[in-house]
């Protein structure tokens, strides 16, 4: 049977669209009763921006702890949008995700690079990871010295300019501000 989280916001949508499947209404915090099954992959796409710093490291946690395969986006500093209170760079989602044992596939991005019916934070922001402890790699019928050749990050930032700007301008503003403007911005 699979399982799938969401938030209570996505809940009641995902239901009408799911009815083969398990769903479980479950709030991503600490104390949260969340099923330990190991699944094939979860997915958390642009979500982690929603959740406060303190409980960030929880739902990485999880997300990581419980998968084989995560796919993964999160909002970069100064993309903005409604409520986030936690926008970090690629950097820092890939180096959290790496400290749990996570290893990086750029092999998402560039399918969907320049395909404008994908909202930009998608095109730009998606990676899938793998865990190198949950995942044999020699079972699986991919040929993953190539894959690993190409789809490692080394830092290529593949959004346009002007969100690069942006980025690198925010960077050297204090958090709470970002977050402010981020929050307004969202309104």
């Amino acid at each position: 049977m699979a399982h799938n989280l969401c938030s209570a916001s996505s809940f009641s949508e995902l239901r009408e669209f799911t009815s083969d499947v398990e769903l479980i209404e479950s709030y991503l915090e600490e104390g949260a009763e969340l099923p330990t099954d190991i699944f094939d992959l979860a997915i958390c796409v642009e979500v982690i921006e929603h959740i406060d710093k303190a409980h960030m490291h929880f739902v990485l946690d999880y997300l990581t702890s419980h998968s084989r395969f995560l796919l993964f986006s999160g909002a970069t500093v100064g993309q903005g949008g409604t409520h986030h209170v936690n926008e970090r760079s690629m950097e820092f989602w890939h180096q959290e995700l790496s400290k749990r044992g996570m290893v990086q596939l750029d092999v998402i991005r560039p399918i969907l690079a320049k395909d404008l019916r994908v909202p930009s934070y998608y095109r730009h922001n998606i990676f899938l990871y793998f865990s190198a402890e949950k995942v044999n790699q020699d079972k699986l019928e991919i040929n993953w010295p190539d894959l690993l050749k190409t789809g490692t990050f080394h830092g290529l930032d593949i959004r346009p300019t002007g969100a690069r700007i942006i980025q690198f301008a925010t960077r050297w503003l204090p958090t709470w501000l970002v977050t402010r403007i981020a929050q307004l911005k969202g309104r």
